[in-house]
């Protein structure tokens, strides 16, 4: 009898704990459900986890004390002593994993992970734009373009949302693969009919746009 395969998705934070990439982790996980594979997260622990538990069939492990080496460390050590045959997704946000988005540990973690396991990267947020008059922001997005760029070269397949992200991650011989991304949200129970309450539509925003809040609401009244 063939083993059940597995695939663990890495990734900040996990259901209950409410974040974006979270929710799209939980539901791609049921869907790898679905096809027969075993799915396991790991993930940061938060300050009021109690360990290990289960939901909806998915297996959570929080013990991540945040990206750096030492836990970056300690995660290549849990996943190289399991089994090679694990598919290992790994759910990259810019600023979520490293607070510049230069982390060259995860770079190094991803290298040697890469030698033992199939290793696929989602790519969430690439990098900031260009400032080419700002030196600092210049060397931060230089900075940025080598870690993708190594992080795409040390997987198997790396994922992105846009054909803009697809362009910013090519590398000589290698491209992403193209897979839209729709909304976390299942449009049931309630949420579906939160239309019918507000004139036939409904508007959404996500992520904190200080400096834009004057124009998203000026925005939303004229509609």
């Amino acid at each position: 009898m063939n083993k059940q395969p597995t695939i663990a998705i890495l990734c900040n934070r996990f259901p209950p704990i409410i974040d974006g990439i979270g929710d799209y982790s939980f539901w791609l996980g049921q869907e790898f459900l679905k096809k027969g594979y075993a799915v396991e997260v790991y993930c940061r622990r938060e300050k009021d986890s109690t360990g290990f538990y289960k939901m909806e069939g998915i297996s959570v492990y929080p013990i991540l004390e945040d990206w750096r080496k030492k836990s970056l460390e300690k995660l290549w050590r849990i996943l190289k002593e399991e089994e090679d045959d694990k598919i290992i997704l790994l759910q990259y946000d810019i600023f979520t994993l490293h607070p510049y988005g230069t982390s060259f540990a995860l770079v190094n973690f991803c290298k040697k992970l890469h030698l033992t396991h199939r290793l696929f990267i989602t790519f969430h947020e690439v990098r900031n734009k260009m400032k080419w008059f700002h030196p600092l922001r210049l060397t931060k997005v230089l900075l940025q373009k080598q870690v993708i760029r190594s992080l795409h070269r040390h997987c198997e397949k790396a994922i992105t949302s846009t054909p803009f992200y697809r362009e910013l991650l090519a590398l000589p011989g290698k491209s992403a693969e193209l897979i839209r991304v729709g909304s976390n949200i299942p449009v049931e129970g309630e949420f579906a009919s939160i239309p019918k309450q507000n004139n036939g539509f409904s508007i959404g925003v996500f992520g904190i746009q200080s400096p834009n809040v004057e124009l998203i609401l000026k925005v939303i009244s004229e509609l």
